[in-house]
């Protein structure tokens, strides 16, 4: 647990439950109001564009969950001091966790962080449940740094 009480089995209940909730309810209802959406006037026409956008970021949202939950899954339970290119973060920037791979470029699995980056730099030595400011291009920055792990390697 870190200081801020927020463990792995919270992380993993947190997602778990934001995943089942949309998968359960949300993406079924898009489903049911766009099989009943078939009107020929504009205003329908309207609504399912609508209810299509909606459908497709719920569809991204649990695409997301469920890379983090793997992450969560691949991540060691210790915490380390440093972390190399490979290496799997959990950082909440305010709206909730979000899961990130350390890499020189881009992954097309989960977004990337650069070693060299603001905020690669600032995570060096830092442990999980620590806050975190720095300087981004945006300003000043501050995150949570909820969990690091080396992905491959088992969960203990």
């Amino acid at each position: 647990m870190n200081r801020h009480g927020i463990t792995r089995d919270n992380l993993r209940s947190r997602l778990e439950a934001e995943l089942a909730h949309l998968e359960s309810s949300e993406r079924p209802r898009l489903l049911a109001v766009l099989g009943a959406t078939g009107g020929r006037d504009v205003a329908d026409q309207a609504d399912r564009s609508v209810r299509e956008l909606e459908l497709a970021q719920v569809d991204l949202c649990i695409h997301r969950l469920r890379a983090r939950l793997v992450a969560l899954d691949e991540a060691p339970q210790s915490s380390t001091d440093g972390f190399g290119v490979g290496t799997v973060v959990v950082i909440d920037f305010g709206g909730g966790p979000e899961t990130f791979k350390v890499a020189r470029f881009p992954d097309r699995g989960l977004p990337t962080i650069t070693p060299d980056s603001p905020l690669g730099r600032a995570l060096r030595g830092a442990r999980p449940g620590q806050r975190i400011t720095f300087r981004a291009p945006s300003g000043e920055t501050t995150v949570t740094f909820l969990a690091v792990g080396d992905p491959g390697e088992a969960v203990a």
